[in-house]
């Protein structure tokens, strides 16, 4: 709650100082819910100073920056908007949109969601009404679908659709239903570039299941409800398979896909598959009772070398010193 350190704050819990909701709490690591949670000291309230999050839909109007300043171009930015202006809450914004580019723009000071709600790999839905200078054809309209390449990496998984045309005066336009997943810089744009065709507007009409309303006129927001928020959470609990990457490399990707023969064995396949010992006759297998000579490698870089069992010495006669005489009669008495 921004109230205390930790150390303090286990230091009151030990005493018996803090109520939660009217009950006395001892125990560490207790969880207390800011916004809907009551904490007392002492029996007097406390009050959280940490600001409680908020979730905004903008509907961002064209010719406005998606950024806290432009100091180079000085244009205006969405913090210029009155209503944004004026709030006490520092919000910031969930992705971009371009300086042309209008509609629905989330503004959150909830970092966590907005980091996730950004992320490919959750695969979260942008949907854009697209106005062209002209119109695709079908096999153009396909080869969207089943993915495009551009100059930062491929676009796949994109939905499109006609909707019907549009009078500009001199030519004639067409309107269109896109929707991707990823939010790269001037996407949308940048795909419909690609069929050398200029995108005269566009407007974000949804993000995830929220949609942009119909009401709402452009430069203002709205909060979003409780059942909005849930739904943008949902969204974001699992990965998508097909973004995650393999640890291992390309070539073994593709031999463990590789899909198992089902023929059947023939009997040189059988003789290949059986162990070392069997298809060899007596004498030539190996005698696995017999103990092996143990292996020591001395240095290095050397071959190693069985181990010999130095042979035991031979014990010698006893050698008597002294006379021949004596000598003599030590013989005669070993004989």
């Amino acid at each position: 709650m921004g109230i205390a350190s930790r150390r303090e704050a286990e230091k009151w819990l030990s005493e018996g100082r803090l109520a939660v909701n009217g009950k006395i709490v001892k125990e560490l690591g207790t969880k207390v819910n800011a916004d809907s949670d009551s904490v007392a000291l002492d029996g007097k309230m406390l009050k959280s100073k940490i600001p409680p999050k908020v979730y905004w839909l903008l509907n961002k109007p064209d010719k406005i920056l998606t950024a806290r300043s432009d100091e180079l171009t000085n244009k205006p930015t969405i913090y210029d908007l009155p209503m944004v202006a004026k709030s006490k809450f520092l919000v910031s914004p969930v992705g971009r949109l371009d300086f042309r580019t209008e509609g629905l723009l989330l503004l959150t000071n909830d970092g966590e969601l907005s980091y996730r709600l950004c992320r490919p790999e959750y695969h979260v839905p942008r949907e854009y009404q697209v106005l062209l200078d002209g119109r695709l054809t079908k096999d153009e309209e396909q080869q969207i679908k089943k993915g495009v390449v551009l100059e930062d990496g491929p676009v796949k998984d994109v939905k499109i659709g006609y909707v019907h045309g549009a009078n500009m005066g001199v030519s004639t336009g067409s309107w269109y239903f896109v929707t991707v997943h990823e939010g790269r810089n001037r996407l949308v744009r940048r795909l419909f570039e690609h069929f050398n065709k200029r995108v005269v507007r566009l407007i974000r009409v949804g993000f995830g299941d929220i949609r942009l309303p119909g009401n709402l006129p452009p430069g203002e927001y709205r909060q979003l409800t409780t059942e909005e928020v849930a739904t943008l959470r949902k969204s974001t609990e699992t990965k998508q398979s097909g973004e995650r990457t393999s640890r291992l490399s390309p070539s073994k990707s593709r031999a463990l896909r590789k899909p198992i023969s089902k023929k059947p064995l023939t009997k040189s396949d059988k003789a290949s598959n059986l162990p070392a010992d069997k298809g060899l006759a007596k004498s030539q297998k190996p005698n696995r009772s017999a103990p092996s000579k143990p292996i020591i490698a001395k240095r290095p870089g050397e071959k190693p070398k069985t181990s010999v069992r130095r042979p035991e010495p031979v014990r010698q006669k006893p050698v008597v010193r002294g006379t021949s005489t004596q000598r003599k009669s030590v013989k005669k008495q070993g004989s």
